[in-house]
């Protein structure tokens, strides 16, 4: 470190400390006297940072050197940023509540005009429906004013016909009366006929079908909506009433066609508009259009099934009410239907969903222009609020520019509230740092003594270490040594229980073929003495004939049986000695296990079940195979059953697949406890240490049928509900290098 002095522009003196590495400085301007300082140091190759006494420091901008100092100042100040983003965030929060309030209030928009529309509808619907009443109840009075008489003279009935003004201005197309039998007797205005004319030849086919209706039914009809030959287009329907006498005998039929359209009916409904664009039109059960504002679509089909989903519902459910619908002409609209359900017509109102939408367009287009407005207001205002608040922030900034040009003076920024605590911290920084320097120098010289003595520990701690991993590596290798002395241990106990057992069953057959022998030797001296004697007989001969052969059959049986215990045994123990891999069948291995192992079943109350599947050829490795099953049984008789208690085993093997074999070790013993089942298989555990439990037995089957016969094994166990330990082996075992075979 170097120290350089220079005067600076108030006749004071500055001091910059320079350091061996790149642009640190610590500089203190002309009011050194009273030990005001600052200390820079570099961030990165583009900041600078401040560090004060007290411990804190702040980055006050990005210099490449103090000629760039003017890069410091950001280009978008505080203030305009807060008042950009208060804007945002109102004119987000804003728009989005007005969005979704204007949603809101245009679906309910939407329902309202939907049941206002349904309304009208009714009204409309229930007006043309009292006025067909009223025509229908008109015509049936008239009829009842006929006679008899009147009936029976043609002119008569047409002069009567004509004298009903209200029924000649309703029914312009035609008022007829019919005889019971159907025949036509008047109409008007007046048609070629004669009296025994039938109602087919001045009427058409819907009227004259109604007629025939009106008499086979006496009582008041309304025919289907039909056209008069000469008016395709033109919908009328016709109205019909019985005439009775006093008597109430039929003596006719009045009938009456009327204009659908007429302005009295259905015509004033044509031109009524909803909206701009919207508009009436009305349909029966069979879909023909009765009217519409396009006439070239009365009296078709309106829509067949399918294209149109409203009117679908309308005439099949008989559904009445606003819908949200497409017709079949692509239009999108509010349509209702309504029922005219004493006529069996649809009455129905396409209004254009744009038109129903328009007025929330228009105020969601108000309301951003206001958003908009309002913002803009938010951000002007907002700017000059915080460029007012941020002035004491402003001079901060201003002076720690000053500071990074080496001109660092003490601060005094009036009003400034919680600033003023910021320049008490730094007037006393600048106070504090020679001592701060002093410190410094001290730090680094105790810093330096302490890496020399560093290295000194580091190279004892280094030399502790070796030394305490090479006394680890020796525990390990004795506990390695010690862990393959009892497994080695645990295995040759096992083949002493079978030698035991050996002994123990080959005591018998032994035991009986030399009592065999001892007495076919007796009796072989007796008959020798008796041939000595001459005093032989045939029978005593026949008797030791048959006597003779039945000991040697016994000695003989007795014999293979202890031979075969012999045999059993040189094969598991030279499997269990010795890790050969050779081909076995599966259930004969286990059969040979299972036998040298009866002595130990024998002597408790255990019975063992076997379900072997035949063979199931396998190239494996038998004796550590035969190991697993010893250590199943063994781990069952000491910690499955009490000495006492009966119990029952059983064991399984079966192909999983072709490649797989499953073995499976079962017993109905007092179980294990769930907290134990997960450490069965861990060397060294035992609940019965020192009472004939190693811990071994489960880990050395466990590692067998894992690492040497490459499979799997798993246990299941409940308290009281007994043990199942399951086994899955690939008949071919996987093929071992020493390195990979075990110590067992």
């Amino acid at each position: 470190m170097r120290e350089n002095r220079t005067h600076g522009s108030e006749g004071g003196e500055d001091r910059v400390l320079s350091y061996p590495y790149t642009r640190t400085a610590v500089c203190a301007p002309t009011l050194l006297r009273a030990q005001h300082n600052c200390l820079l140091k570099p961030v990165d190759n583009t900041r600078w940072r401040i560090h004060i006494a007290l411990g804190h420091s702040v980055t006050v901008g990005s210099l490449a050197g103090p000629q760039h100092v003017g890069n410091m100042v950001p280009r978008m100040t505080l203030a305009t940023r807060s008042a950009l983003l208060l804007s945002t965030v109102f004119m987000l929060v804003f728009g989005t509540a007005v969005v979704l309030s204007l949603g809101f209030f245009e679906e309910r928009f939407v329902a309202v005009t939907g049941q206002y529309q349904q309304k009208l509808l009714q009204e409309y619907g229930q007006n043309l429906e009292t006025k067909i009443s009223t025509a229908h109840s008109t015509l049936a009075a008239a009829g009842q004013l006929l006679d008899a008489k009147t009936l029976a003279n043609p002119a008569s009935a047409a002069k009567f016909l004509e004298s009903r003004t209200f029924l000649q201005r309703n029914f312009k197309q035609g008022l007829y009366i019919f005889s019971p039998a159907g025949e036509l007797i008047a109409s008007s205005p007046a048609a070629n006929h004669t009296p025994s004319a039938a109602a087919s030849s001045a009427t058409t086919p819907t009227e004259a079908a109604l007629v025939h209706s009106t008499l086979e039914r006496p009582e008041p009809h309304i025919s289907l909506v039909f056209a008069k030959p000469g008016a395709p287009k033109q919908p009328v329907i016709a109205l019909s009433a019985p005439i009775f006498d006093q008597n109430h005998v039929l003596l006719g039929v009045i009938q009456g066609s009327l204009e659908l359209l007429d302005k009295n009916y259905a015509g004033s409904l044509v031109p009524v508009k909803i909206g701009d664009t919207g508009y009436l039109y009305m349909i029966d059960k069979q879909r023909t259009m009765l009217f519409h504002p396009d006439p070239a679509r009365r009296l078709s089909l309106s829509a067949k099934p399918g294209q149109n989903a409203g009117l679908d519902r309308a005439v099949a459910d008989g559904f009445q009410g606003s819908t949200d619908n497409v017709n079949s002409t692509g239009l999108h609209a509010l349509t209702t239907f309504v029922q005219l359900k004493s006529l069996g017509w649809i009455l129905a109102a396409n209004f254009p969903m744009s038109e129903v939408r328009e007025p929330f367009r228009r105020a969601l287009t108000t309301v951003a222009g206001v958003a908009l407005a309002a913002g803009a207001m938010i951000f002007l205002g907002v700017i000059f609020v915080v460029r007012r608040s941020l002035l004491p922030v402003r001079l901060l900034t201003r002076h720690l520019v000053e500071v990074g040009q080496g001109q660092a003076r003490p601060m005094s920024i009036p009003n400034a509230g919680e600033l003023g605590l910021m320049t008490q911290a730094y007037n006393q920084m600048l106070t504090e740092l020679n001592a701060s320097e002093a410190a410094r120098m001290d730090g680094e010289r105790r810093l330096r003594e302490l890496n020399a003595s560093l290295e000194h520990r580091v190279q004892e701690r280094t030399e502790e270490l070796g030394k305490t991993n090479s006394e680890l590596q020796l525990t390990l290798s004795s506990n390695e040594t010690m862990k393959n002395e009892l497994v080695r241990s645990e295995k040759l106990a096992a083949l002493g229980k079978m030698v035991a057992g050996l002994a123990h069953e080959l005591n018998t057959p032994i035991g009986n073929a030399l009592l065999a022998a001892s007495a076919l030797r007796v009796r072989t001296q007796s008959l020798s003495k008796l041939i000595d004697e001459g005093a032989l007989k045939r029978s005593e001969l026949r008797d030791f004939q048959i006597n003779g052969s039945g000991a040697a059959t016994l000695v003989e049986n007795n014999l293979m049986r202890a031979a075969d215990l012999i045999n059993n045994f040189k094969q598991v123990a030279v499997d269990q000695t010795a890790e050969h891999r050779r081909e076995f069948q599966l259930d004969k291995t286990i059969i040979e296990v299972l036998s040298t192992m009866d002595y130990m079943i024998r002597q408790r109350p255990i019975t063992v079940h076997q379900d072997l599947q035949a063979d199931i050829t396998m190239q494996s490795y038998p004796g550590p195979l035969g190991q697993v099953i010893i250590n199943f049984f063994t781990n069952a008789l000491t910690h499955a059953f009490a000495p006492d208690k009966d119990g029952e085993i059983w064991i399984r093997a079966a192909l999983t697949d072709n490649d797989w074999v499953t073995i499976e070790f079962k017993d109905n013993g007092v179980g294990i406890p769930q907290e134990h089942v997960d450490k069965v298989f861990d060397p060294f555990f035992t609940t019965r240490l020192g009472q004939g439990g190693s811990g071994l037995g489960l880990s050395i089957a466990y590692n067998i049928a894992t690492a040497m016969l490459g499979g799997h094994i798993n246990v299941r166990s409940s308290p009281e509900q007994g043990t199942t330990f399951t086994v899955l082996l690939p008949r071919v075992a996987p093929d071992l290098t020493a390195k990979q075979k075990l110590p067992y």
